[in-house]
């Protein structure tokens, strides 16, 4: 891993080579609930949280991030991804009503309680909750994992 520290949170099963994956569940090097994370302030270069945000009740969404804010290193990034509303919502209007397309990103169906979905966000929602939490430099990337056409992927930078 070298001197860079990055942290893979919701990792569950996908281990991801020179990170630090943390979930309560599958093969993780550190196990804890990514909404509270034992590891000291500014340990991180880099957090990578991909489809994980929806499963944040949005009680506790402002923390969390705050959480997360906390363990970044000064100018160390962040980078989301999840189902996005506005895509969703297109994807609707567009006459998509699949379970996969549509139920799947809203409520996580077919997917066991663990796993469902608090919340679909919009871009608008996320860049402002990132902004409210002090981080800069907010922006819409392409989406990596799952389905690019209905997801979103925000990265961000701690000041």
């Amino acid at each position: 891993m070298g001197d860079r520290v990055r942290l893979h949170l919701g990792a569950g099963d996908r281990h991801w080579p020179g990170w630090l994956n943390i979930d309560i569940v599958g093969d993780v090097d550190i196990r804890s609930d990514v909404r509270k994370i034992d590891l000291d302030d500014e340990c991180a270069d880099e957090i990578s949280a991909i489809h994980l945000f929806e499963h944040i009740e949005r009680k506790d969404v402002l923390n969390t991030v705050a959480e997360w804010k906390r363990l970044l290193k000064r100018n160390g990034t962040i980078s989301l991804e999840m189902p996005c509303l506005d895509h969703v919502m297109d994807l609707w209007n567009q006459g998509h009503r699949s379970q996969s397309a549509i139920g799947r990103a809203l409520f996580g169906i077919d997917e066991p309680p663990t796993m469902r979905h608090h919340w679909c966000y919009s871009k608008q929602e996320i860049v402002d909750l990132l902004a409210r939490a002090g981080f800069e430099d907010i922006k819409h990337e392409t989406p990596f994992f799952h389905v690019p056409q209905r997801d979103m992927r925000i990265s961000a930078r701690k000041p």
